[in-house]
């Protein structure tokens, strides 16, 4: 009785439990003596004694969403073989259910015609409960394995599909490389040689077309931060299209430089992937936080629409860069409160970028003198040293 338990104990496994089995064989008792092994290992054992029988089988159970997880056919059967049967159930199913062929004798001959005909395994008879429960077992596992690699995202390290950028790089190796870390995550890359091919490619297309330019900064005919200029100089919404600076120094004179031109944000080559899209994210999926239920935020005399991503200052429309506009956003929702720089930082560009309060300091005061420019000379925004910022109430 120990030896028993033992044995039943060592076929049975959560991957097999309830799983149907279709058997076809023209001897019943052949038919009955393998659905009692499938049983024995925790599956669901069912027959059919001949091949036009289990295809309408396969075919029911197809139709009702309800496949069989696998069937096990005879290899010689009157009429309808085994073979044949494999062939006509493959029609059905396709190729995801295990085919086996069952059979008494040793026909190597066989196989490779029945491997064309979409059989995955061969199994002898008589058929022992070990050798099915290893070979059902091996079935299951691979089914699971391919289940968990179709479930596998298909941009793991970003989605970005439906997105378009515009990469602006005078190295055409630079411009390849580039575009296939875009195409990873599944965003759709134009390339521009130089920055007045780009400025032009920016002002011919139609509004919202392009969602993001990457701008190389040292490049013939127009370099990157003169491009920037220009492109902030175009009519909205042209002008308020995000830019990333790609730059081979890290230097801090040279992000402020970036930054200074109109740029949003930077990334220093050589890049990967993983920074590449941290990037994006921080320029684009931020960008939603800004899409409120209202359709319009107003206060102090300046008016923002949201929809439009338009700013308009006592009925003047503000020509502001996209990184501007998130900033004049986030301190009009919250008007009379001070926001430190972590705050404001990670709501608009993101954790990795919450130490920089140096590029911070280059946006506020660019937004600053187009707030405050004028005669009337009112101050928006205040600065509290060490802290953060404040939009004030202005009477």
């Amino acid at each position: 009785m120990q030896l028993k338990l033992q044995d039943q104990g060592c076929f049975e496994d959560d991957h097999l439990r309830d799983l149907p089995v279709l058997v076809v064989d023209d001897d019943i008792v052949c038919c009955e003596n393998a659905c009692m092994r499938i049983n024995e290992i925790g599956m669901k054992g069912e027959y059919a004694i001949s091949g036009e029988e289990a295809i309408g089988k396969v075919e029911r159970a197809h139709h009702l969403n309800d496949d069989y997880f696998a069937v096990i056919l005879d290899l010689k059967m009157p009429g309808m073989d085994g073979i044949e049967t494999a062939t006509r159930i493959r029609k059905v199913v396709g190729r995801d259910i295990p085919i086996i062929i069952l059979s008494a004798y040793d026909c190597p001959h066989f196989e490779e015609i029945a491997q064309r005909a979409g059989v995955d395994g061969f199994i002898s008879k008589p058929l022992m409960k070990s050798k099915l429960f290893y070979l059902m077992k091996s079935f299951a596992i691979k089914q699971e394995e391919k289940e968990e690699e179709t479930e596998k995202p298909q941009y793991p390290f970003g989605n970005f599909e439906g997105k378009r950028i515009l990469l602006v790089e005078d190295n055409s190796l630079n411009r390849e490389i580039a575009t296939v870390l875009l195409e990873e995550t599944g965003a759709v890359g134009e390339e521009a040689e130089n920055g007045l091919v780009a400025v032009n490619m920016v002002k011919n297309s139609s509004p919202g077309y392009y969602d993001l330019v990457f701008m190389d900064i040292q490049m013939p005919v127009m370099n990157g931060y003169d491009a920037a200029r220009a492109i902030r100089q175009l009519t909205t919404p042209h002008a308020a299209v995000s830019i990333i600076a790609m730059t081979a120094n890290a230097f801090e004179e040279d992000k402020q430089k970036a930054f200074a031109a109109g740029m949003d944000a930077y990334i220093t080559k050589p890049f990967k992937l993983g920074v590449l899209v941290s990037r994006i994210n921080a320029l684009l999926r931020r960008a939603n936080s800004f899409q409120a239920a209202d359709t319009e935020l107003q206060s102090n005399g300046i008016k923002v629409l949201l929809l439009q991503g338009q700013v308009f200052k006592n009925g003047e429309l503000l020509d502001l860069t996209a990184a501007e506009y998130k900033l004049l956003c986030l301190l009009s929702k919250n008007v009379g409160k001070v926001l430190t720089h972590t705050y404001i930082t990670q709501q608009i560009w993101g954790s990795s970028w919450e130490n920089d309060i140096a590029s911070l300091r280059v946006f506020m005061a660019t937004l600053r003198k187009k707030l405050e420019r004028g005669k009337d000379g009112q101050q928006y925004i205040q600065t509290h040293i060490g802290i953060g910022y404040r939009m004030l109430r202005v009477e």
